[in-house]
């Protein structure tokens, strides 16, 4: 068994003062990239929508906003 006094604190890669603006920065990008595939989705013709860009569109958006939002939790002070 080692002694605990020996061991070293976990640091964060991410120091917690950023948390605040890294997420609303996460946040806006998502939204953007969201916004993005609803305009695509409303402006396009259905023949002419492509899958593909849809769906890395969709998925890039998806993690801007989930890591967004876990930054956000993070920032008022739950940690997950």
């Amino acid at each position: 068994m080692e002694d605990i006094s020996k061991l070293t604190p976990y640091l964060s890669p991410v120091h917690p003062r950023h948390f605040g603006r890294l997420s609303l920065t996460l946040m806006v990008i998502g939204f953007i990239l969201f916004s993005w595939f609803i305009v695509y989705e409303v402006n396009v013709a259905k023949k002419n929508r492509s899958l593909l860009k849809e769906v890395v569109v969709s998925a890039a958006a998806s993690c801007f906003l989930g890591f967004g939002l876990i930054f956000m939790i993070m920032w008022g002070g739950i940690f997950v």
